[in-house]
């Protein structure tokens, strides 16, 4: 178990996360294009090439939960971090609807129309 909060604390670096990506994209540029240098067939390839690319995307999810283990609990007790984040959510959210506003108005007016028909009780 302590191997686990070795390597992610090692991980957990910006410079280690950086590091673990660009090797995990190598290995997968690598991998990659050495099956289907390998394999003529197109079907066995393709398939090959979709297990392989899900074999690597499950282990850098894997790599990065092992990376969050150490940082789980400084994240959840850590309140003007979550203030922060929710802050910065907010933003970005309700920018998104501000920025969808103004390039075409008339689908979200839209969407909104029978949420504003609905009763008072309901609304709220």
């Amino acid at each position: 178990m302590n191997w686990i909060y070795a390597i992610s604390n090692r991980i957990s670096t910006k410079r280690g996360i950086l590091l673990f990506l660009a090797g995990l994209i190598s290995i997968w540029l690598i991998g990659y294009y050495l099956i289907s240098y390998i394999y003529i067939d197109d079907w066995i390839r393709y398939t090959r090439q979709l297990y392989f690319s899900r074999f690597t995307v499950l282990l850098a999810i894997v790599f990065m939960v092992i990376a969050t283990v150490p940082n789980i609990k400084k994240t959840i007790s850590d309140a003007n971090r979550t203030a922060t984040d929710l802050a910065v959510f907010r933003i970005l959210f309700f920018g998104f609807f501000a920025i969808g506003f103004i390039i075409s108005p008339n689908s979200i007016s839209d969407q909104i129309t029978p949420f504003i028909d609905l009763p008072e009780s309901s609304q709220v």
